[in-house]
C-alpha cells in the first residue's frame, strides 16, 4: 500500500509540472523574452530595419527627458494615473460595501457594473452628448444650479478646453471601468 500511495504521489506531481510546462512556457515566449529584448533593444541605436546594432548605453532615456514634447504626453498621462488610483480606491471602497447584507446591494451591484459591459462605442456618443456645448446635459444642470455664472459664459467647452479635455476622458474611463475594478 505504501509503494502505491508513493506512485500516486508521484503521478500527481508528474501531472501538475505538465499542466504547467504549457502554460509558462507560452508565458516566457510572449510575455517575458519580448519584454527583456525590447529592454535590451532600448539600449541600442536599432532603427527597426537593419540587422546590425551598437550598444549605446544610457543615451536613449537620455534623449527621451531632454524632448519636451516627451515630457509634455508624460505629463498628460498624470491625469490618468492619478484618476486610475482614484478609480482602484473607489472600487475596493464599492466591493467592501457592497459584499454586506444592506437593501438594495444586488441594484448597486449590478448598477455600477452595467457601464463595463455597455459597448465603448455607444458609452463615447453617451458623453459626448452630456458634453456637449450647447446641449449638454452637464452645462444645462450647472446652468439650472446656477453656478454656470462663476465660470462667466454660456457653457463649459469640456471637450474642446485643453485644460478640461484629459479630465472629461479620464472620468469617462473612471466611470466606465469602476465596476471591473469592484468585481476583481
Amino acid at each position: 500500500k505504501e509503494e502505491k500511495l508513493m506512485r500516486l504521489v508521484i503521478q500527481r506531481k508528474i501531472i501538475i509540472v505538465t499542466f504547467l510546462f504549457i502554460p509558462l512556457t507560452l508565458l516566457l515566449m510572449f510575455s517575458y523574452y519580448p519584454n527583456l529584448n525590447m529592454l535590451n533593444l532600448s539600449f541600442t541605436d536599432w532603427n527597426g530595419v537593419d540587422k546590425a546594432y551598437n550598444y549605446i548605453g544610457f543615451s536613449n532615456y537620455i534623449k527621451i527627458f531632454k524632448t519636451p514634447d516627451l515630457i509634455g504626453s508624460f505629463l498628460h498621462n498624470i491625469i490618468y494615473f492619478c484618476v486610475g488610483l482614484f478609480q482602484m480606491a473607489l472600487a475596493l471602497y464599492f466591493a467592501v460595501l457592497l459584499n454586506k447584507k444592506l437593501p438594495f446591494t444586488n441594484f448597486f451591484r449590478s448598477s455600477i457594473f452595467m457601464p463595463y459591459i455597455m459597448n465603448s462605442l455607444a458609452v463615447a456618443y453617451m458623453f459626448q452628448q452630456m458634453f456637449d456645448f450647447e446641449h449638454g446635459l452637464l452645462n444645462m444642470v450647472l446652468k439650472a444650479t446656477g453656478i454656470l455664472q462663476f465660470f462667466g459664459s454660456e457653457g463649459v467647452h469640456w471637450l474642446g478646453n485643453r485644460n478640461l479635455v484629459n479630465f472629461s476622458l479620464a472620468f469617462v474611463s473612471l466611470w466606465q471601468w469602476v465596476g471591473y475594478c469592484m468585481v476583481i
